[in-house]
């Protein structure tokens, strides 16, 4: 007698999979989320994959169903956006060859929650100034950074922005940095998303050598640092013009500093409000990660993905931190913003809006 549950059977199997399999031979790295941790509803899925196999698309799956999917993926990587629910989940990333056939799959499980924690509204908050009397670095002549100047009048989006200038006048490669010092905590975060709307006036959209963006935890003597940098100009020490780094904190008495990672960087456009996200976590090991660059103004809204390439592999890998320690340093949660100053000493100031740090413990 014929078994009529067999069709089902092979029908049950053949969703499992997706599609038809291949023997899997190509590796795939789900980056972000990190597995067994806990990030907003709305997140960023990071992967890549490395192998012999022609990959023609990458496919994000969450919870069984298809979300979303690259075809010829640029650099065989996969970066984007995708929401649900709170509650445990479980998400894979598989790739198909020419023929449809899966050669590489990953899956890991990980939570989401509808209640991240979060500091609306930074750009209202009471800003500490670098000064090097009390053994911050100013750069360039080492002048204090100016006051941070709260602004009621226009540009603003919601009757209040903050004004960031340097210092005028300024000296070659001066810099401006401002903080904010939140309570810190004992465990360190695992997501974070840094958040603000940025305005270049009139006149000033090629003075900056750089325009900066962090926030930084410290926790049992380990910084975790999440920096940016949107370099318009070469520093004194060389590198490229118009490109996105990302911060390497030093390790105690060692070498670190700003990293290129693959990413052009087109100019802020003057005269309008260009918003600027930027998403980072950090895994089960302790390794920080930097997952995504969005930029949105009239130009266009850009996810950016930063890469590294690595020759012995491949492969074009995420880019990750091991934090440093620093033994005896106590713990430290703060956001911060810098105006570098080009080697003219062209003074300038910024306005900011809408700055918002949102994280996940």
């Amino acid at each position: 007698m014929r078994n009529r549950l067999q069709p089902y059977a092979i029908l049950a199997a053949a969703l499992l999979c997706f599609s038809g399999v291949a023997s899997a031979t190509t590796t795939v790295v789900i980056t972000s989320p990190a597995a067994n941790l806990t990030t907003p509803n709305d997140l960023g899925v990071v992967a890549y994959t490395y192998g012999p196999e022609s990959v023609r698309v990458l496919q994000i799956y969450l919870d069984g169903v298809k979300k979303t999917e690259s075809v010829w993926p640029v650099r065989n990587r996969i970066n984007a956006l995708v929401s649900t629910t709170a509650g445990s989940h479980q998400l894979t990333v598989q790739a198909l060859d020419p023929n449809s056939a899966v050669v590489g799959k990953t899956t890991i499980t990980f939570s989401t929650t509808a209640s991240p924690l979060s500091f609306p509204d930074l750009d209202q908050a009471s800003w500490n100034p670098c000064d090097p009397a009390h053994g911050c670095n100013s750069g360039g002549n080492q002048a204090p950074t100016p006051a941070a100047i709260p602004w009621t009048q226009a540009p603003n989006e919601d009757g209040h922005s903050i004004e960031f200038p340097t210092q005028n006048p300024a000296a070659a490669y001066n810099t401006g940095y401002w903080w904010v010092t939140h309570t810190a905590t004992s465990a360190v975060s695992h997501y974070f998303k840094y958040e603000f709307d940025l305005w270049m006036p009139a006149g000033l959209g090629n003075a900056p050598q750089g325009i900066e963006w962090e926030c930084q935890q410290t926790v049992n003597g380990y910084v975790y640092n999440f920096g940016w940098q949107a370099q318009y100009v070469r520093s004194s020490s060389g590198g490229q013009d118009n490109v996105y780094k990302v911060y390497r904190y030093p390790p105690s008495g060692g070498a670190g500093g700003w990293e290129e990672v693959n990413l052009p960087l087109t100019r802020f456009p003057e005269g309008e409000w260009t918003h600027i996200v930027a998403e980072y976590h950090v895994d089960q090991s302790g390794t920080v990660w930097h997952d995504a660059l969005t930029v949105t103004n009239s130009l266009g809204s850009n996810r950016l993905d930063p890469y590294w390439f690595d020759s012995a592999t491949g492969a074009y890998k995420s880019i990750s931190h091991v934090p440093p320690l620093y033994s005896g340093r106590g713990n430290q949660f703060s956001n911060a913003f810098q105006l570098d100053v080009n080697g003219s000493g062209t003074a300038y100031h910024v306005f900011v809006d809408k700055m918002k740090l949102t994280y996940v413990p």
